[in-house]
């Protein structure tokens, strides 16, 4: 199964079969923005939680699309909860498994542990015990040695562990800069963490021992984490539109996909050649793509320049237009910066060419004008 939440007024949670494409369920309960959605480990229910407008909570049944649970939130987590997860069935003293479910939630400097009556229906929650330790929640991920820990990052950088017998700090690992935004146990005794500074690193953790065994730097920060069944492997994703293919033992990796995150202004063919187009986006960035395969071969940006509006490139030349007004050139074989013009057009350039016998430049400006170089 595929779940995904909507944004905006009447916002649905929709259930979709994932080898048939086909929608299952339409869950319409929620206002203004679903903001978390994830199954529990046995994939018989779905928990929805709404942003801080909505404030909240439905746990669904996913062989009926009814709703097992619910409650307000808004009372708990005064500015919203951030982060949940699923956590497997809740033990008792001695550590055997129950029928009821677990999961945890984060969010205004606070972290809930909560317990599902399938049932009847009963929410309970306890809230983490931290002392005068207080954090922003961002991602969580509970322990594969049969969920004895919760793993929390925060908006400071830090991997936190907490006892889920006692809702007890652990430890606070720091790890990175910009905030932990991805946290996911791959086996028994590792755990990968991804940095809003495209940090992605791998710990040893035993109890209250921590070890890094890999770390490496992304392109953009680390927005999410999925291990594969075995641990050995695992995906990350970039909020610059990357995704890697990674060993979890040294973090060696192979690039999956790449894509622009903001609008795609232009798509250029150079002339005379299928095999190679390029295309212009609002996240500032250049990319000449090999359409073969569907790989980026070159990348252009510059750093605080506004973003490019217009390109055309030749075998040796790319040729930009960008909304500061400069035209640039850059090296179709490794992309780097060639030189550029000051001042050709205000308020940016909208289009551009070469002349035939690739003389003369050819530039159109937001402003009507139109210039040869």
């Amino acid at each position: 199964l595929l779940a995904s939440g909507q944004k905006g007024d009447n916002s649905d949670v929709l259930i979709w079969e994932a080898d048939t494409k086909n929608k299952r369920f339409k869950l319409s309960e929620h206002d203004h923005q679903v903001s978390i959605v994830d199954f529990s480990h046995d994939d018989k229910l779905l928990i929805s939680i709404g942003n801080q407008l909505d404030g909240k909570l439905f746990i669904w049944d996913m062989s009926s699309g009814c709703i097992v649970a619910t409650t307000n939130v808004s009372q708990i987590f005064m500015a919203g909860i951030d982060c949940g997860v699923f956590g497997g069935f809740a033990k008792d003293i001695k550590g055997r498994a129950t029928y009821k479910y677990q999961f945890a939630t984060g969010g205004s400097k606070r972290l809930a542990f909560w317990v599902l009556d399938p049932h009847s229906g009963e929410l309970a929650y306890e809230m983490a015990s931290t002392g005068t330790f207080v954090r922003e929640y961002t991602c969580l991920s509970y322990s594969m040695d049969n969920e004895k820990y919760l793993f929390a990052g925060t908006s400071s950088g830090e991997l936190c562990s907490f006892q889920v017998k006692n809702r007890i700090l652990v430890f606070a690992q720091p790890v990175c800069s910009k905030g932990v935004n991805s946290v996911a146990a791959i086996s028994q005794d590792r755990v990968a963490v991804g940095g809003g500074d495209g940090t992605m690193v791998v710990f040893a953790v035993q109890d209250q021992l921590i070890q890094q065994v890999a770390r490496i730097d992304c392109f953009g920060g680390v927005n999410a984490i999925a291990p594969s069944p075995d641990g050995l492997e695992v995906l990350a994703g970039t909020d610059r539109g990357f995704v890697y293919r990674m060993r979890s033992n040294d973090l060696s990796y192979m690039l999956l996909a790449e894509s622009h995150v903001k609008d795609v202004l232009s798509v250029e063919y150079s002339q005379g050649n299928s095999e190679k187009f390029l295309t212009c986006s609002a996240d500032g960035t250049i990319k000449l793509w090999d359409a073969n395969e569907y790989t980026v071969s070159i990348r252009c940006s510059v750093y605080q320049a506004g973003y490019p509006m217009c390109s055309y490139f030749t075998d040796e030349i790319i040729l930009s237009g960008w909304s500061d007004g400069k035209i640039r050139a850059f090296r179709t074989d490794n992309g780097q910066a060639l030189w550029s013009i000051d001042n050709a057009h205000q308020g940016g350039v909208t289009a551009i060419r070469l002349s035939h016998n690739m003389k003369f430049i050819i530039s159109g400006g937001a402003g009507g004008e139109v210039r040869v170089w």
